[in-house]
């Protein structure tokens, strides 16, 4: 049961609460006043879309109050029970963001997601949307809305909302299924007549006798490649330790060579140190006395020239001393020329005097603006037309006033003259005063830096007189150091003269030496290069022997490569074709279980048809049943006596009978019956789809059922809505603008109103 709905700024609600009951429910009101809105809100709520959004003929943002004043939210909030649970679910819109869902159980949070909401609605209620829509919610003007459908598009929505259109697609796929089955094993008998498997089998063997004579002779080869590999090893090894004999004695003959040379080289060396008749004595001699000397000058020469640079540091601080004084010396001629027949206290007493003129005159200035704003605030009494002296306060006519004025004027004029004048005066007066005081500040820095510089010319003196002292000794131990640089260069070549003499001598001795000991390093080789017993032509045979057998080496070893990738080939072979007779097998074995499946299917598809005809009479024999009784209490004539669904092979009819039921015929309404007819027979259809097709929910809602219904079927409506009706259907939902339905018995009535003319929002009065 669906126990209440709240709207926020929802189409023309602002705030409308409404609580429901079981049994019927009538809202109530003139066009527009919200009536549908409640209904598409509770659809809304239930499912996330009712038919005008479902069908795109409103949007999202339109639900949106936007009058009397533009909302940017809106929100459905629908309460509904199961059993003893209730359930709410909220949905939050807005005109910037998706629509949010909340779905909550007896107080507690059950699911967020707008899908999984949808999703747990559905799985509670055990109805989606589209069955909802079509035998649940009736929608204004939608009474005969199978009525209007084509054959086609009619049969496949009662079948869907019947459940049949499982079975029809069912046995489409079954038919589908059968088709290819049979198209497959067709295509497979095809493939085993192109095929022939006593072929394939002799194939196989004669590929595998072949397969068997390769590997025979695989092993042949293989012992063949075995033994040259091992002779060749055999001979290799020979062959190493002929190359090592070749070796040292090749390594012998040229240390022979080298060896003999070098003693040689030695021996001329030895005559031309022999030849020079150099006494080893003498020459170590000199070479000592020579040393000692040279020793001696050497630290003389540093002594002096240690002497030498401090000397020179000397002189250059006192040259630079002569060149700061001498500086100094010119700065005070120039600073005495600048001040020469300047005396400062003259010079002070006329900087004073001229301040002080200046200060006189700038007095003079400001009493000159004192008087001419005087003779300003006078003019301007005068001009106001007084008649009283602004000085005396004498009576005065206009003539005495306007010779005042003039007066005034006149002297104001004058007045400013003499203010320019002395502005004058007193700008040329200050440029003076400034000079005077830069020219003092001049004279008294010159007298003050002249104090700094007394006594200059003694120091100067001075410093020429170290300075020529420095000169003169720097001068004498420059030509002192000279004198020993000469010396120490000649006794320094004296000392190598002897040195190369004495090296002379060394290496003498050292060459007597290493030639005794090349000439017993020659004997050995010589002797060990005789023991040597190596044969070149031994080698050379050797070496062409182990070429032949590596060349029949490599013509066997390829030849068993070559075998090996054939075999691979063979072996290819054989698999492929053993793979294409399994795959024979294995495709006569498939068509024979494709056969069975085939006939599986075929006996499955005729139960699926036969079931469909037996489930669809079931449910139209219950839908006419229930269509009847509920006819024959809302139609308040006697020319149709009954009325039913008829299901035919492509359509289905809604018919009424005419006649006795001994001659009853039976003819479609869609082309014979007037507009109410129609209307109530479509109604009794609705409420009877929904009880057969929906008999867990029992709700029924119907947007202005009453149209194009006379007052007499008015009337029978009435008493059935509040008599049978409600024993049937748990909760029905009634939108009309028909008061009289009012009257309804037991009903609760909504009376919902809007004030059109001043766009305000929906209001509702319960009774």
């Amino acid at each position: 049961m669906i126990k209440s709905i709240e709207l926020i700024n929802w189409k023309t609600h602002k705030h409308t609460v409404m609580n429901f009951q079981k049994g019927v429910n009538v809202l109530v009101g003139v066009m527009g006043a919200g009536k549908s809105s409640v209904i598409d809100g509770i659809s809304f709520g239930l499912f996330g879309t009712f038919p005008k959004l479902n069908h795109k003929r409103t949007t999202v943002e339109e639900l949106i109050s936007n009058r009397p004043s533009v909302k940017d939210d809106a929100e459905v909030r629908v309460t509904f029970t199961i059993g003893s649970d209730e359930y709410t679910v909220t949905r939050k819109l807005n005109r910037k963001e998706s629509t949010s869902s909340r779905l909550e159980k007896n107080g507690s949070y059950l699911q967020t997601q707008t899908a999984r909401v949808n999703e747990e609605i559905e799985s509670l209620i055990k109805v989606n949307y589209d069955t909802f829509s079509r035998a649940i919610y009736a929608e204004q003007n939608g009474l005969d809305y199978f009525l209007e459908l084509t054959k086609g598009d009619r049969k496949r929505q009662m079948d869907e909302m019947l459940g049949l259109d499982s079975f029809a697609k069912a046995e489409e796929n079954a038919t589908s299924l059968i088709n290819q089955i049979k198209g497959l094993i067709g295509d497979e008998e095809q493939m085993l007549v192109k095929m022939d498997r006593e072929e394939l089998k002799s194939q196989i063997d004669k590929l595998a006798a072949e397969k068997d004579a390769l590997e025979k002779e695989q092993l042949s080869l293989s012992a063949k490649s075995n033994e040259s590999a091992a002779t060749i090893k055999k001979l290799e090894s020979e062959l190493a330790a002929l190359k090592s004999r070749y070796e040292r004695s090749k390594a012998l003959s040229n240390g022979i060579a080298s060896t003999s040379g070098r003693i040689d080289a030695l021996k001329k060396e030895l005559l031309s140190i022999e030849a020079q008749g150099i006494d080893g004595k003498k020459a170590e001699s000199d070479h000592d006395a020579g040393t000692k000397r040279l020793n001696e000058c050497d630290a003389e020469l540093k002594s002096l020239r240690k002497r030498e640079s401090l000397e020179q540091k000397g002189l250059a601080d006192a040259e630079a001393a002569v060149k700061l004084n001498q500086k100094r010396s010119d700065e005070r001629d120039k600073l005495s020329e600048a001040v020469k027949g300047r005396v400062l206290d003259s010079m002070m007493k006329e900087h004073n005097a001229m301040n002080d003129t200046l200060q006189g005159i700038v007095k003079t200035l400001s009493s000159h603006r004192g008087r001419v704003e005087e003779l300003r605030k006078q003019a301007a009494e005068l001009s106001e037309h007084i008649s009283k002296c602004p000085v005396c306060e004498r009576e005065m006519d206009e003539g005495t006033r306007k010779t005042l004025l003039s007066r005034k004027e006149a002297a104001i004029s004058e007045a400013t003259a003499s203010m320019d004048e002395t502005q004058k005066q007193i700008k040329r007066l200050e440029r003076e005063l400034a000079d005077s005081a830069k020219e003092l500040d001049a004279v008294r820095l010159a007298s003050s830096k002249l104090e700094d510089y007394k006594g200059v010319e003694e120091i100067l003196a001075k410093s020429l007189q170290l300075a020529k002292a420095h000169k003169g000794e720097h001068e004498r131990l420059s030509k002192s150091v000279e004198e020993h640089d000469r010396e120490v260069q000649r006794l320094t070549k004296e000392l190598n003269s002897l040195s190369i003499k004495l090296d002379a001598l060394r290496r003498k001795e050292k060459h007597e030496r290493e030639i005794a000991e090349l000439s017993k390093t020659l004997e050995s080789a010589n002797a060990e290069l005789r023991g040597i017993n190596f044969d070149e032509k031994a080698l050379y045979a050797l070496q062409e022997r182990i070429t032949r057998e590596s060349s029949l080496l490599k013509a066997t070893d390829e030849k068993i490569s070559g075998n090996e990738r054939y075999m691979k080939s063979v072996e290819s072979q054989i698999e492929e074709r053993a793979k294409s007779l399994a795959g024979m097998n294995e495709i006569a074995t498939r068509i024979e279980t494709r056969r069975g499946q085939m006939g599986s299917m075929n006996k499955f598809r005729s139960a699926l048809v036969d079931t469909e005809v037996r489930l669809r009479d079931s449910l139209i024999r219950s839908i006419n049943t229930l269509m009847q009784s509920i006819w024959v209490e809302m139609y308040p004539y006697a020319d149709y006596a009954a009325i039913r669904l008829n299901a035919k092979r492509d359509d289905y009819a809604l018919e009424a009978s005419t006649g006795a039921e001994e001659s009853r015929e039976w003819i479609e309404m869609d082309g014979v019956a007037s507009g109410g007819e129609r209307s109530i027979a479509c109604l009794t259809m609705r409420i009877a789809l929904a009880m057969v097709i929906v008999p867990n929910l029992r709700w029924l809602i119907l947007d202005e059922p009453t149209h194009n219904i006379d007052e007499n079927g008015i009337n029978r409506f009435i008493g059935v809505l509040g008599g049978r009706l409600p024993e049937l259907v748990e909760q029905i939902f009634i939108i009309t603008h028909d008061s009289a339905l009012k009257n309804i018995s037991s009903a609760r009535v909504y009376q919902l109103e809007r004030d059109k003319d001043r766009n305000e929002y929906t209001s509702v009065a319960e009774s």
